[in-house]
């Protein structure tokens, strides 16, 4: 027979974790997705503004129609990466 000693109550689960020292929702992101102002006007400012309400993490793209400090007023204070790709022709 197994007894548990070290099992925590799973009566309330939560998903949040804590990334580079700040609280989020959930222990993933939204990845990194280029041209969104193709299939909205808003571009990645919509996906700034979801990230922001739901706290959890968004990755602009290099290649994103929006720039990054306009994703950065939409989503003020919540938990921002940044995709580089450095081209070798420049």
């Amino acid at each position: 027979m197994i007894i548990p000693r070290i099992l925590k109550s799973i009566s309330q689960p939560s998903m949040s974790t804590k990334i580079f020292g700040k609280e989020l929702n959930l222990p993933f992101g939204i990845a990194p997705t280029a041209m969104q102002a193709i299939s909205h006007p808003e571009g990645e400012a919509i996906t700034a503004r979801v990230a922001y309400e739901k706290n959890i993490i968004m990755t602009l793209s290099t290649l994103s129609t929006t720039s990054f400090g306009d994703v950065s007023k939409v989503n003020q204070t919540g938990m921002r990466l940044f995709q580089m790709y450095i081209s070798s022709d420049w």
